[in-house]
């Protein structure tokens, strides 16, 4: 049903992946200035998008609870997996994504945490889409109330990419309420890079260029995908025809802010990242973080691959019963 939809609402395939990648190419180069505009280009693309993440979102793979709490953002979308009795951990996802890209490290780590994979506000998920300034502590505040209001005292975090920024100005923020701390790609630390330069003439350039982008940002990706998996990545390729990303860089945290942060703290960085200065992020992190854990991975891209092993060996290691 999604491949015909693609194919006759949206044209070639070549086209899909060209814009796609430039609008990856706004938010990690911060080319274009931010203006004030809605989260989905058409209230029909913001049903869409709901509709198609619905019906991935029944394939859960494990027993869940599913929560809309309101907030002084809006509402938002929460689910609650694994046992109530086990240590909790609370997963932030990356930029243009949301919730469902958890659901095989989910499925790994429900039978040890007590999990919550939070939509982001203003990400094609089922969160409202407000989108505060970064600069400001309202981020911080929309954490609280959702911590509040689902009883967590505190959590161990995990975020990737801009779920990584999150992730990080929260600890900063409220260092009490967090217990360990694991960065995937973290924006917030190292230079974006500006990739407008080679990335939009490969995407010119059919499925070859498209295929050779790919290798280029995830590096090589497992050709054996499972229906489940399919389902995901026609998702994601039809978010860029229906989102509108953010389009301001990420601020950066200072060498001070990140000296304070004293819990346990994993970082894994992909040496050929090129979204991110790779070099700039494990330097700083080595530099100011004294309790660090970094799995640097010199041929690894931004996408550095399944390393949700040894995430939860990390939290194993680090979690008390809370």
């Amino acid at each position: 049903m999604m491949n015909l939809i693609q194919r006759r609402k949206f044209g070639s395939t070549a086209l899909i992946i060209a814009v796609f990648l430039i609008l990856i190419i706004t938010v990690f180069s911060g080319v274009i200035s931010p203006v004030s505009r809605n989260v989905f280009k058409s209230p029909e693309s913001a049903k869409f998008i709901r509709d198609q993440y619905i019906e991935i979102l029944n394939r859960w793979p494990v027993p869940s609870r599913k929560h809309t709490i309101s907030t002084s953002q809006g509402e938002t979308f929460v689910i609650e997996s694994g046992s109530e009795g086990k240590p909790k951990l609370i997963l932030l996802h990356g930029s243009m994504s949301n919730s469902l890209m958890w659901m095989k490290e989910v499925l790994l780590w429900e039978q040890q945490f007590h999990i919550y994979t939070v939509d982001i506000i203003g990400e094609p998920g089922l969160s409202a889409p407000s989108r505060p300034a970064l600069n400001t502590s309202s981020y911080a505040q929309w954490l609280d109330e959702i911590r509040e209001q689902l009883g967590i005292q505190s959590a161990s975090f995990i975020g990737t990419s801009l779920g990584g920024w999150f992730a990080l100005d929260y600890t900063i923020r409220r260092p009490e309420a967090v217990d360990n701390l694991v960065l995937v790609s973290p924006g917030g630390v190292g230079r974006q890079r500006n990739i407008l330069w080679w990335v939009i003439p490969l995407a010119l350039l059919g499925d070859w260029g498209k295929n050779k982008t790919r290798q280029l940002m995830v590096g090589e990706q497992s050709t054996e995908v499972s229906e489940l998996g399919a389902m995901l990545t026609n998702f994601l390729s039809v978010v860029p025809q229906h989102f509108n990303p953010r389009l301001n860089k990420l601020p950066i945290f200072t060498d001070e802010e990140l000296g304070n942060i004293k819990i346990p703290v994993m970082a894994v960085v992909g040496g050929k990242d090129l979204m991110l200065d790779a070099e700039q992020i494990r330097e700083r992190l080595n530099k100011n973080i004294k309790n660090l854990k970094l799995e640097y991975l010199p041929e690894a891209r931004h996408y550095p691959g399944d390393r949700s092993r040894q995430i939860l060996s990390f939290l194993e290691q680090n979690t008390d019963a809370h």
